[in-house]
């Protein structure tokens, strides 16, 4: 496997490394020629993601191998040594079984090299669930919405109606509570079959908006009642994302 980045390109790949461990610190990049593909769920099986790099990210992808694992957060320290400027290259040794990080600017070259792991056992399904309403928002409104919740309480409420989609968190100290009506300026659009409602932790949309944000400036959000959230990444020539988060019950 060899891949070769632009400095424009970079920093999309590095983002996209970055979401992918704060769901888990190991997965497997699967590699095919529609690109990289990546599913898996966080060791409480409470977060999961489904992510593509599409081949146009890259200015070369060489695909040999079907499939990789590796230590994301190990990966993401070496990725974010990258300075601007530089063009990037990363080579799988297989005799090694190292994964080796080449940059060179200006006749200066740097080499890192980092061992892959042994393939995960466990294949992740694609969820089928039947989501009743969805919200197609930017990425900074539910970004705020998530920041203001933090403030007061660990959980937060989500509600979609037919005219409004609202974030609410209730705790000791206070409330917070966003709503978007359906003519909002930050709301591009709203379906809503029946009224859903769930609770969700805010510690894990925390760490996903916190890398969306830099990836997607709107999403979609599917909601039934007491069901997962899927948050889907705006169409993108480069990259597609879904993340899944189980919803808190009895909370």
């Amino acid at each position: 496997m060899k891949l070769e980045l632009s400095d424009a390109n970079f920093p999309t790949f590095k983002n996209a490394i970055s979401l992918m461990k704060t769901v888990n610190e190991e997965l497997t990049l699967n590699f095919d020629d529609e690109g990289i593909r990546v599913r898996g769920m966080d060791p409480s099986h409470v977060a999961m993601i489904d992510i593509r790099l599409k081949p146009g990210l890259f200015d070369r992808f060489d695909k040999t191998e079907d499939m990789i694992t590796v230590n994301l957060a190990e990966f993401y320290r070496f990725l974010d040594r990258v300075e601007k400027g530089e063009q990037v290259k990363i080579i799988y040794d297989k005799k090694e079984a190292k994964l080796a990080i080449l940059t060179e600017r200006g006749g200066t070259k740097r080499r890192f090299a980092l061992p892959t792991l042994e393939p995960l056992d466990d294949e992740v399904p694609e969820p089928k669930i039947f989501w009743k309403s969805e919200g197609r928002i930017l990425t900074q409104s539910i970004d705020r919405a998530i920041k203001d919740s933090d403030l007061v309480a660990e959980h937060v409420k989500i509600m979609f109606t037919n005219d409004s989609l609202v974030f609410n968190a209730v705790g000791d100290v206070g409330s917070a509570r966003n709503e978007w009506e359906k003519d909002s300026d930050e709301l591009l659009e709203l379906k809503s079959e029946e009224d859903s409602t769930a609770t969700f932790t805010l510690h894990y949309l925390k760490d996903m908006f916190a890398q969306l944000k830099n990836l997607t400036d709107v999403v979609t959000l599917h909601l039934a009642n007491d069901m997962p959230l899927r948050i889907e990444s705006d169409e993108n020539e480069n990259i597609e994302i879904d993340l899944y988060l189980a919803p808190c019950i009895g909370v």
